[in-house]
């Protein structure tokens, strides 16, 4: 099981900014799968308009190319909490068929279900790479840029992947946060705290905390974050 966790938030309209103009589409749907929010990539991507597919389902985008098992699946890892990613073949509003890769989660705010996809235009990459190790390198990409804190943890407490800022934070580069331990990173006190936290997701329990800065000379003085357990197909 891996624990991919969000540890700071940024004040609402820098992030609001930042997703509106991130190189990928984005969209924001609620439980219904009604679209409540779709970022400028998506309106150049698909040709609609913000205000054209506000409240839509974004099966308007969709052609029969896609096999109705992709939907299925999809629906069945996000009802049960669990991230999906795969390829779709959609159409513009112009008529345009493209094919497009797509990183979907379903995350909670205010006891409310949502859910969210990172979506990556595919069409003139498939003939050089695989679609779906495009679709992990452009989410790296996008997760990456994002302003908050975000790793992913394995059950032994070791890092396999972290963002720039979480590293910067630390002022450890990636590349060697990657694989090593969470104790051998978090300074006291955040370490023994954020311990128990992990150990609590991995029961299987998301975690919601508010701590102190990563370091007492960070310009950053308190951490509003989650730790959200995450099942992929090695446990």
């Amino acid at each position: 099981m891996k624990t991919d966790y969000v540890k700071f938030r940024f004040p609402p309209e820098i992030l609001n900014d930042a997703i509106d103009n991130l190189g990928g589409p984005i969209v924001i749907t609620d439980s219904a799968a009604n679209i409540i929010y779709v970022n400028k990539a998506f309106e150049l991507t698909t040709g609609y308009s913000r205000a054209e597919v506000i409240g839509k389902n974004p099966r308007i985008l969709q052609t029969t190319g896609t096999d109705k098992k992709v939907y299925a699946r999809l629906w069945d890892m996000l009802t049960s909490g669990r991230m999906w990613h795969g390829e779709f073949v959609n159409k513009r509003k112009d008529g345009l068929v493209y094919s497009e890769g797509a990183v979907i989660t379903p995350f909670i705010s205010e006891n409310n279900t949502y859910y969210a996809g990172l979506k990556f235009d595919i069409t003139a990459m498939k003939n050089r790479r695989q679609g779906l190790e495009i679709i992990i390198e452009e989410a790296q990409k996008v997760v990456d840029a994002l302003p908050v804190f975000i790793s992913a943890v394995d059950r032994k407490f070791r890092y396999l992947f972290v963002n720039s800022i979480y590293s910067e934070s630390f002022n450890i580069p990636q590349k060697d946060i990657i694989g090593k331990p969470v104790d051998q990173v978090l300074p006291d006190p955040l370490r023994e705290k954020h311990m128990e936290y992990l150990k609590t997701a991995f029961e299987g329990k998301e975690v919601y905390f508010e701590d102190q800065g990563p370091s007492p000379d960070s310009p950053i003085k308190s951490v509003y974050g989650m730790y959200l357990p995450y099942h992929d197909s090695t446990g």
